[in-house]
C-alpha cells in the first residue's frame, strides 16, 4: 500500500483525501496555505500530504461555540 493511500493506518493524507474531509475547493485550500491559515503540507517528492495529526489540530482550532443568548 502507498503512503497516503485513503485508509485509516496512513498518518499521511494526499490532499485529494483532505477535500474530501473538509468540503472546500482545492483552490481555496491552497489560498488558506498560501496566506498560512491552512494546515502544513508535508512534500514527499512531487506528491504533497497533510498528516492526520495536523488537519485535526488545524480543524481544532477552527471549531467555535455559538452564541448563547443572556438569560
Amino acid at each position: 500500500m502507498s503512503i497516503g493511500a485513503s485508509d485509516n493506518s496512513s498518518p499521511l493524507l494526499p490532499v485529494s483525501d483532505v477535500l474530501r474531509e473538509v468540503p472546500i475547493s482545492r483552490a481555496f485550500l491552497y489560498k488558506l496555505i498560501k496566506t498560512g491559515k491552512g494546515p502544513v503540507l508535508t512534500r514527499i517528492g512531487d506528491r504533497v500530504f497533510v498528516s492526520r495529526e495536523n488537519l485535526a489540530a488545524w480543524l481544532a482550532l477552527r471549531e467555535v461555540r455559538p452564541e448563547v443568548p443572556a438569560a
